[in-house]
């Protein structure tokens, strides 16, 4: 009987000194080896916020585009999120977050993704959060995905990839970038003329009191606007504010494969978005 003991004694403390070793180092990894483990990232920050009873100000809801932001750098003096889940669009995780009775100060909704359906890989992502794991990493960092050694190797490797793809831009000389009312873009391209989800979405967050903002990301140089349309009507019907970064700056970042933002070009974008958002 004394081998498993010391088994069992070994893996307890080899659990306990990388637990310290986690969070003396602050290692928060932002990125993850497959779409499905960084979805789970950023739920389980969802969730674990909700568990500390945690006041959010801004949260970011959208696809993997959405997710280059670094929202947790805006600075308003509260607890920011991103929720933006790789695959997916903002539908999933923003109505995740009111079902758990969390009302942020802005909801943030992107645009690129909007009238993409929802997959079987959703469905599997929301069974997935309420089994028991999911419950343990609410309170035990250690249980999360982002604790996990080869998410952290994978996510630093990728950061480290993109340092080379720097952006010759200062955000306090885009200042005058604001959401505006009755946004009308230059030029579109839709393939839905409405997204009956949006509707509900907006109207759930109006219903308590959440300043929405329809954000267009930077999705890549010369793609066209996907969903201006839509944006302009609900825009016109539910007088949300449209936060257009795609227009100005899309031919002026980089980007690690033609369609995300490199960390450079998210550092910029998320300047700019907390100068456009934060009085």
């Amino acid at each position: 009987m004394r081998l498993p003991f010391k088994v069992l004694f070994i893996t307890v403390l080899m659990l306990v000194m990388y637990g310290l070793f986690l969070g003396l180092s602050g290692v928060k990894p932002r990125f993850a080896e497959s779409n499905f483990v960084a979805n789970q990232m950023r739920l389980q920050s969802l969730d674990a916020l909700v568990s500390g009873g945690a006041e959010l100000g801004i949260v970011n809801a959208g696809s993997s585009i959405t997710s280059r932001i670094v929202t947790e750098r805006i600075d308003n003096d509260k607890v920011n999120l991103n929720i933006g889940l790789d695959g997916s669009n903002a539908f999933l995780a923003a109505n995740r977050m009111l079902d758990l009775g969390v009302v942020p100060g802005v909801l943030v909704i992107e645009l690129n993704t909007i009238g993409i359906d929802s997959s079987g890989n959703d469905l599997l992502l929301l069974d997935g959060m309420n089994s028991g794991t999911a419950r343990l990493a609410r309170y035990f960092p250690l249980v999360r995905a982002r604790s996990r050694p080869v998410t952290i190797i994978y996510s630093k490797l990728k950061r480290f990839k993109d340092k080379g793809l720097s952006v010759d831009l200062r955000a306090e000389d885009y200042s005058g970038v604001k959401p505006v009312k009755n946004y009308r873009f230059e030029s579109e391209v839709s393939g839905v003329d409405r997204v009956p989800a949006l509707d509900a979405l907006i109207l759930r967050a109006h219903a308590l009191s959440v300043r929405v903002v329809l954000l267009m990301m930077p999705d890549g140089v010369g793609r066209p606007i996907k969903y201006g349309n839509v944006a302009e009507a609900m825009a016109e019907k539910y007088g949300v504010e449209v936060l257009d970064l795609k227009t100005p700056f899309a031919d002026k970042m980089t980007y690690t494969d033609g369609l995300h933002l490199s960390e450079p070009s998210a550092a910029f974008i998320t300047e700019v978005l907390s100068n456009a958002l934060v009085d």
